[in-house]
């Protein structure tokens, strides 16, 4: 009996666990609210997040923004937005970078930092932890 309920005890802390670490990775994509879309595809994300579109469907200039390091929600992003592993970004970046081709977007060190940079610069946009409150910005949705 006691060993049941040390494993339930377990397999329930075990859950618990896993249920945080997706709300930890959940994001929400950001825009500047003078010159980004209400809704993108996935298509076009993955073309303006590894550079391959340069600008809006108005001209103005696109500025992505990423998250820094190798966190839970940079990975996310990845995965479900740009269909790549972050080690596959890591490795277009580096091969942009060594044969002069290009530079990755702008990482920023926190949401709070990348709601400032979108909200400042116009054709900004970039993605923050699902509750982070997004005021002075626009909320994009994201459409396949």
């Amino acid at each position: 009996m006691r060993r049941a309920f040390i494993a339930v005890f377990l397999a329930s802390i075990m859950a618990v666990s896993g249920i945080a670490f997706a709300q930890d990775s959940s994001f929400k994509l950001i825009g500047n609210p003078s010159t980004t879309p209400d809704s993108m595809s996935k298509r076009d994300l993955e073309r303006i997040f590894l550079k391959k579109k340069k600008k809006w469907p108005n001209s103005q200039p696109a500025h992505p923004v990423d998250q820094r390091g190798n966190n839970a929600l940079r990975t996310r992003f990845s995965e479900e937005v740009l269909g790549k592993s972050l080690a596959m970004v890591e490795s277009h970046w580096q091969a942009q970078v060594f044969s002069g081709k290009g530079t990755p977007p702008k990482q920023l060190t926190s949401d709070a930092a990348i709601i400032d940079f979108v909200r400042k610069t116009r054709g900004a946009v970039g993605y923050v932890s699902a509750g982070t409150s997004t005021e002075g910005v626009k909320v994009i949705n994201i459409i396949d």
